[in-house]
């Protein structure tokens, strides 16, 4: 009892002061100043938000926009090489090779030793046909019963 008797009083005056405090709150956020300062704040959140929504729409678009363009260009250019690559294959005629690289098409004879070829491109050629001898002579270890004509 005699605790109770000590610290009564100082609960009762917290307790006080806490209601003291909450009553200010509640009449400073009723009052009619605050209240239009809440509604002013939230109506230029609402603007500044709905300029954000325009601005990224814009740029959306303006971006899907470039894009269609650009892929539609791309489709362009690559339906045009096509086009070229189709109708270059028409034109050109296969050069048969021969043995001494002098080869022959219908209307003209290319002698090779006299283009001029970069080293790097024929050190790959040489590669590629070596390869491809390779590959040729392995076939025929592996299908010596089969002939050219009995694959055709």
């Amino acid at each position: 009892m005699e605790q109770l008797q000590t610290y009564f009083p100082k609960f009762q005056k917290s307790v006080s002061e806490a209601v003291d405090l909450s009553q200010n709150i509640l009449l400073s956020e009723n009052s009619p100043a605050k209240s239009e300062w809440l509604k002013k704040r939230r109506l230029q959140r609402t603007q500044l938000w709905n300029e954000f929504l325009v601005k990224t729409g814009t740029r959306t678009n303006a971006v899907n926009e470039d894009f269609t363009n650009e892929a539609k260009m791309m489709e362009k250019y690559y339906m045009d090489l096509e086009e070229k690559l189709k109708i270059a294959d028409h034109k050109t005629k296969p050069i048969n090779r021969t043995e001494n690289g002098i080869g022959q098409s219908d209307k003209e004879v290319v002698n090779l030793d006299k283009v001029d070829i970069h080293p790097a491109a024929t050190e790959e050629a040489n590669s590629l046909d070596v390869r491809h001898r390779d590959e040729a002579q392995f076939d025929n270890l592996n299908n010596e019963d089969v002939t050219n004509s009995e694959i055709l």
